[in-house]
Order: structure tokens, then sequence, then C-alpha cells
């Protein structure tokens, strides 16, 4: 399969491939991009960008690649990009750009610069084949329960099965003991502590169940913020952005994953 947009200055891109570029987040695939020069001058492609669609809520994240590639007139090169998706890439079709930055040469001498946006390329991301197990996400206050979505949303992109108290059917007296059996049948217990968590004890009683089970902790702080009273300061923890979270709370599964499966190696 060829997705090809033709470019009416100076470059013909196309992203070639026998068919469906197809992925999953945390699996590196390699994305071959042939550039024509369509021009009458011999240009010097110095840089490219690839700019792929963002989870909701996300930044959009790019891939950088500097081809140095010199191309004569209606001469075409291919160069390979390798892309390897984290939970902020959008899911499933996932729609990117390429932006090309480079010069015109003439009579030996380089041009002013120039940028060129091509469009119309996707690729496939699905969840993660991974099974690594399932994390608990500890929140408490009603303005917390966004980024226990997205971080929900993410533990499965990456291979986690996500547990949260919120999604059980059979709410009743026993809530704590249901969720010290939901911590114990978990190996990570990721703890989100914002503006307003302090002013309940909900959450500072599933850090005490995370270390009575011996469960990994993974305590995000929103910045701005103090940590809880029971914070063991041993245990390192990340700050996030209470308004645009998706970036750290994506570097923090793709963190406990890389844990995950090193510890698990042979």
């Amino acid at each position: 399969m060829t997705t090809a947009l033709p470019n009416p200055n100076r470059f013909f891109v196309e992203v070639v491939s026998s068919s469906t570029i197809c992925t999953s987040y945390f699996e590196s695939t390699r994305i071959n991009i042939r550039v024509t020069n369509s021009s009458k001058e011999s240009t010097l492609l110095e840089s490219a960008t690839l700019q792929f669609q963002p989870d909701t809520g996300a930044a959009p994240n790019y891939v950088d690649f500097h081809p140095g590639l010199r191309l004569s007139p209606k001469e075409s090169k291919t160069v390979e990009v390798d892309v390897t998706p984290v939970p902020s890439y959008q899911e499933y079709t996932n729609q990117f750009k390429i932006r090309l930055k480079g010069h015109a040469e003439s009579r030996g001498r380089l041009g002013d610069s120039f940028s060129e946006l091509h469009g119309g390329f996707y690729i496939i991301i699905n969840p993660s084949a991974a099974s690594l197990g399932e994390v608990f996400v500890s929140f408490k206050q009603p303005e917390d329960q966004r980024i226990a979505n997205i971080l929900e949303r993410y533990a499965r992109r990456a291979g986690f099965t996500p547990r949260l108290f919120m999604r059980r059917p059979e709410l009743g007296e026993k809530q704590w003991e249901q969720i010290e059996t939901l911590i114990g049948q978990c190996h990570s217990v990721v703890i989100v502590w914002g503006l307003r968590t302090e002013w309940g004890e909900g959450v500072e009683r599933e850090i005490d169940l995370c270390r009575k089970h011996c469960c990994r902790e993974i305590l995000l702080i929103a910045e701005g913020v103090e940590p809880p009273k029971n914070y063991d300061s041993t245990i390192a923890y990340q700050r996030f952005d209470p308004v645009e979270p998706a970036e750290g709370l994506s570097r923090t599964m793709a963190s406990l994953r890389d844990q995950v499966v090193k510890s698990s190696a042979p």
C-alpha cells in the first residue's frame, strides 16, 4: 500500500508499505518515507518531523529525524523512521503529518531554508498485547476522577489491568474489605494526591494497605501540593499538572511498565 500526497512546490512525499502500518503501544515500528524532488533544482533535505495525533487532552506527539539527503531534480530517496507509540498517542487510527525542512541548491550554493507540511498519512495503534498484571488506581476527590480515568486508559494501553474501586457494582458497608481485596490482587498502586485529597483519610488509608500488602507504590502529586503525611521519603514521587496532566501520566505508565518488565525478566 502506498499513501501519497502531491506537493505543488518542491517535494512529493509517500509513506510506502505493502499493507496498512499496524503497531501497538510500546512496540517500535518502522515507517518508510519516500521523498521525490519534484522541483527543477537540486535540494538538500535537512530535517523532517512527524506529528502524530494526541490522545484527548494531550499535546501532539513528535518524532524528529535528520536525513541530510541531497536530491537532484526528479530523484527519489527513502528514509526509515522508527516510531514507538506511548499512551499519549491517540488509539487505533492515528493520522500524522510530515514537515520537511531544507534548502534549494543553485550553482553550488544553498538558498534560504524552506519548510513544507504534508498530510494524509496514518497508522493503526492497538493496545499492548502484554499481560503485565493488575494495577490499583487510588483517588478520592471528585475533581481527581478525570486523572483516574486517564490513568485507567493509559494503564490498559501499557498492558496492565487497571482496578478502580468506583467500577465495582457491589458498593456497600464492607467497602474497605473490598478495597483491601482489590489492592491485595495488584502488584502496584498508583496514588493520585491532588489539591484537596488531604481533606479525607481514604487515600492515606489505601497507602497503608499498599504497604501492608507490599505493593509497588507510585505516588502522583499535583504541582504545588505537599506530599501526604504518611509519605515515605525514601520512595520517589512524580509531579503532574492538574490542568494538562496527559504527558506526566503517560510518562508514569511508561516508567511503571519498564519497572515491571525488568523485574520479571529472567
